[in-house]
């Protein structure tokens, strides 16, 4: 393990994810992690946490700590009490987004961050709230057809064109893209990262 090199092993093929970490400046490379993410029988918040965490560890162990870095994340929706992950199939994606029709949902993101030459795990979480427009049956079949519901927490990604669904945010929009920029940044200043002394460009 090279304990100088500042490279994060990234537990994700979201480009949303990998956009965010580019947009940073953060020298980064892709190790999707390959785990059940069943949304586990906890609260909202730990659940995440606890599926970053495993998606962190999995990677931690498939990399067998070649870097010293290694990040992870989890996102889920939350409606009346619900938690809504990935769909499972387009029937599902369609069910979520008519739940999500025309009221407001809560966005939850967990993150975890491993340092392997500390041994330490470090982990948090943040929300944003969403309101979706009254979608009609069309608005539904047509984002349907657009495929991006494949993958997405909730069915929907706001980054693309699941924007035409969503009225307003509150919140950190990164969040709901599956990575809060500022829960990120205070993460890795605590964790000792050396985030300000990147080079530029």
């Amino acid at each position: 393990m090279n304990n100088k090199d500042n490279t994060i092993v990234l537990a994700s093929a979201s480009p949303r994810r990998k956009m965010i970490l580019e947009r940073l400046g953060i020298p980064f490379i892709v190790m999707p992690a390959d785990i059940d993410e069943t949304l586990p029988d906890l609260s909202p918040e730990d659940a995440v946490k606890e599926l970053a965490v495993k998606k962190a560890e999995s990677i931690c162990s498939a990399g067998q700590l070649k870097h010293r870095w290694y990040l992870a994340a989890d996102t889920m929706v939350l409606i009346d009490g619900k938690m809504l992950g990935k769909p499972a199939d387009i029937i599902e994606a369609e069910a979520f987004l008519g739940a999500l029709s025309g009221r407001k949902h809560q966005v939850i993101t967990g993150i975890a961050l491993f340092d392997a030459e500390k041994r330490e795990m470090r982990t948090g979480t943040d929300s944003a709230h969403v309101w979706f427009a009254a979608l009609t049956d069309k608005d539904i079949t047509w984002y349907l057809s657009t495929g991006e519901w494949n993958g997405a927490a909730g069915a929907y990604r706001i980054q693309e064109m699941g924007e035409c669904l969503v009225e307003k945010i509150e919140g950190s929009c990164s969040n709901i893209m599956g990575l809060p920029i500022r829960l990120f940044f205070s993460i890795l200043l605590s964790a000792g990262y050396p985030a300000y002394n990147l080079p530029s460009g």
